[in-house]
């Protein structure tokens, strides 16, 4: 197996990751003081998440088709000036309505983004795609985590939490004049001309089988979306706590993401998934138990330390999986994965233990096939 390098891209793809993370995961500690400015109801705050969800579901629709046309490079920073423009909008809307088609605009066109960051950093790693598919995770989740803590800052100056979306524009342009020469190129999908039928574009059933499971457990993502609020709301903690504490899921995430940059290289891919599923799951039950703030605390951190790696593993599982020409299309049918959105209902029981007899099931199959894997 060849060495890892990490050349001009790769930092790049690291840091253009490290900026889509840092959006997406802004409406969990944003939305305690967007629901209070706003007056909304829980149920429509939540409707924020999921329609940054249904926008990465139409991104995973529309990507592949839109590359053949453009090419990655108009992709890659044409998807980032989108999330820019949705963020500034999101910033400056003042009723629901705006703030949530914000959100789509956002999770649509900074999708595409992603999209072709992973395609990318997949074709150009080749089998060394793991290491470099979890490391650009750490960066999204050091990302995540520095900007709950920097939301939970502005919030109390006389800035207030807004400022951070236009902070986020001066960070993209300064990528984008920095990457415009020196190698700073996505590359383009490798043909391999040992296919039998290349003009086959059909994922093979194991790819799906992949996408599935990982799409599952992806939904094990929702403390990181609704965390705040939910810690706000039923566990008790004030907004400005609440808010604070969401560090703690994302600082969990960049620690289990860099542990498993290390042991990617010893052990096989499908025993990091089965561990990840181990804690995912637990810390899942503690977190929405909400029994006590400190079992949710818990909950929040181990949650954070397994869900963490659900996604990245299974992208390089998926990448695997299918040749390199498919690159592509794999990369922008994985982006779907995070768009499962989900009518979070507060204090509904059934509704809770159906989730986790769902979460159960997924996870006793899950473990199941990697340990066939392994």
């Amino acid at each position: 197996m060849s060495a890892f390098v990490r050349d001009r891209y790769t930092w790049l793809s690291y840091g253009l990751l490290a900026f889509y993370s840092f959006h997406q995961t802004a409406f969990g500690p944003i939305m305690p003081f967007l629901r209070d400015e706003l007056k909304m109801s829980f149920t429509v705050a939540g409707m924020h998440s999921s329609a940054f969800a249904i926008g990465m579901i139409t991104a995973g629709a529309l990507a592949e088709p839109l590359t053949r046309r453009w090419g990655r490079w108009s992709m890659l920073w044409n998807g980032g000036a989108g999330l820019v423009a949705g963020a500034i909008l999101f910033a400056l809307a003042r009723d629901p309505r705006l703030t949530i088609a914000s959100a789509f605009v956002m999770g649509t066109l900074g999708s595409l983004l992603l999209t072709t960051i992973q395609a990318t950093l997949g074709d150009l790693h080749g089998e060394r795609r793991t290491v470099a598919v979890v490391e650009a995770n750490i960066a999204a989740s050091a990302a995540a985590m520095l900007g709950a803590l920097l939301i939970g800052w502005l919030a109390t100056t006389p800035l207030g939490w807004r400022a951070v979306m236009f902070l986020m524009v001066g960070v993209f342009g300064l990528l984008f004049f920095t990457n415009q020469s020196g190698g700073a190129t996505p590359p383009s999908p490798p043909a391999d001309p040992a296919e039998a039928n290349p003009t086959d574009s059909r994922l093979p059933a194991t790819f799906w089988l992949i996408w599935l499971i990982t799409a599952l457990g992806w939904r094990r993502m929702e403390p990181g979306l609704l965390g705040a609020e939910y810690m706000n709301e039923v566990a008790g903690l004030p907004r400005g706590t609440a808010a604070g504490l969401m560090s703690l899921f994302f600082l969990s995430a960049v620690l289990a993401r860099w542990l498993s940059s290390r042991l990617a290289q010893r052990f096989s891919l499908h025993r990091l998934l089965l561990a990840a599923w181990g804690f995912s799951l637990v810390g899942f039950v503690l977190f929405w138990l909400a029994l006590h703030p400190v079992m949710t605390v818990a909950g929040l951190f181990l949650g954070g330390f397994g869900v963490a790696n659900l996604y990245p593993l299974g992208l390089s599982a998926a990448l695997g999986a299918v040749p390199g020409r498919l690159s592509g299309a794999a990369s922008a049918r994985m982006a779907m994965c995070g768009g499962s959105p989900s009518s979070w209902r507060r204090k509904r029981w059934a509704s809770r233990q159906t989730c986790w007899a769902c979460v159960a099931l997924m996870g006793w199959h899950w473990c199941w096939w990697c340990w066939r894997r392994a």
